[in-house]
């Protein structure tokens, strides 16, 4: 009965405080400014106890929808907002615009619960309020990009907090538990951020997959940077559900650990998926080629893989010649030649042997090699640069090439299609 009444008075309230806050904005009077003042620092209690009653009332009082549901996600939204508004997480000079913003958004709210409540049996009207629910989600939207480029002070920097990654996959273990649990929830506060919750299930699903005992092992600190992603999503969306400084966490903090997770998801897929083409596939030579627009990875990439400890153990030897529009073929297979003997020197015009190709073909004969070929322009130097390499052994040698151009890593490739990045 109490609750009924409040949520009958609340109403009231509100239509009062937005008559005297419309009404009376305009007026010059400094006694009037202070008076709105004092109304709109006092809302976010009153809207934010409103809201809960509200939020609980529907439970009972409306079918469950897709409206409802939208009115769910808008309570829950403006709930955050005013737990917190005095947290000091709002630039002092916005406040009132947003307290004036967000107390005729809980008013449009009510507006909409109470036109669902008393029309739920009639389709017509359901109908209205169907849309009238999507475009009020629409204007939430809104405020969610004012927040961020508008009211919201500069979050600290989150790259400060620190985890305990120990125990790696059992954490990764029941994280993905708890995902899948708060997907699968009814509960207001999981429908806000359900869409991200999903997004981060299944790239973290997925990020899982590539890793068993061996791989965490081999691949110790992109497993690292795995698991760093991870709490930090954990700390996220418990922050937002428990409404702990969930403001900040929800309009800046999330999207951003979400562009990490995609960004750590498809460095996995590249870094393993390059080391599985370079560690096993076919017993015969084969090219992986690398193409990409200048600036997107493409020798970060290879400079990983080459790197690797494990690839690093499968080869006999290994050898990194940076091409670029070299036109001195002999001299670029001096310089492969010489890291082949491990060699240090520097390669001048008068340090080319002229028989530096057979000398390099001597030298690979009958190991398991890896060259890395990065910044290739044209065919041509490929296939001169390549001619020495032995092919005759079934030794799983291999050859990375890298380049802008995408006719030249089709030219190159043999067993293995190019990884466009």
């Amino acid at each position: 009965m109490l609750v009924h009444l409040r949520l009958k008075i609340i109403p009231v309230s509100l239509e009062v405080m937005y008559i005297f806050s419309t009404n009376l904005k305009a007026s010059k009077s400094a006694e009037v400014g202070r008076f709105i003042k004092k109304l709109l620092e006092g809302s976010p209690d009153i809207l934010k106890e409103y809201l809960i009653h509200l939020q609980q009332h529907m439970v009972n009082a409306i079918t469950p929808s897709t409206s409802a549901l939208n009115i769910h996600v808008m309570i829950e939204f403006l709930l955050i907002i005013f737990t917190d508004v005095s947290k000091d997480v709002i630039r002092h000079e916005k406040l009132f615009v947003l307290l004036e913003r967000v107390g005729a958004l809980t008013k449009e709210v009510f507006v909409l619960f109470r036109n669902l409540e008393e029309n739920s049996r009639n389709e017509e009207n359901m109908k209205e309020a169907s849309g009238a629910s999507l475009n009020l989600l629409k204007v939430i939207d809104v405020l969610r990009e004012d927040l961020k480029n508008v009211f919201l002070k500069a979050p600290a920097d989150s790259s400060q907090l620190c985890f305990h990654v120990s125990d790696g996959p059992l954490f990764m273990t029941f994280l993905l538990r708890n995902l899948n649990d708060l997907f699968n929830s009814n509960a207001y506060s999981v429908a806000l951020i359900k869409e991200e919750i999903s997004r981060v299930k299944e790239d973290l699903e997925h990020i899982r997959s590539f890793f068993g005992n061996v791989e965490q092992e081999l691949h110790r600190d992109l497993w690292t940077r795995v698991l760093d992603v991870a709490y930090a999503v954990e700390h996220v969306i418990k922050s937002i559900l428990a409404r702990d400084h969930g403001l900040l966490q929800l309009i800046i903090v999330l999207p951003e650990t979400v562009g990490k997770i995609k960004l750590v998801k498809k460095e996995v897929q590249e870094d393993l998926q390059e080391h599985e083409k370079l560690t096993s596939g076919p017993a015969e030579v084969d090219v992986i080629p690398i193409v990409s627009i200048s600036g997107l990875g493409k020798t970060t990439l290879a400079y990983k893989v080459y790197n690797n400890k494990s690839v690093v153990c499968h080869f006999d030897v290994r050898a990194w010649c940076t091409v670029d529009q070299e036109r001195n073929e002999k001299m670029l297979l001096q310089k492969i030649f010489n890291e082949v003997i491990g060699s240090e020197e520097r390669v001048g015009e008068d340090c080319v042997e002229n028989d530096v190709a057979d000398k390099l073909r001597r030298q690979l004969f009958g190991k398991r090699y890896l060259i890395v070929l990065n910044d290739l322009w044209d065919t041509a130097t490929w296939d001169e640069l390549t001619s020495p390499f032995p092919t005759e052994f079934q030794k799983g040698s291999r050859v990375i090439l890298t380049s802008l151009k995408k006719e030249v890593a089709l030219h190159g490739k043999c067993h293995s299609y190019p990884l466009d990045l």
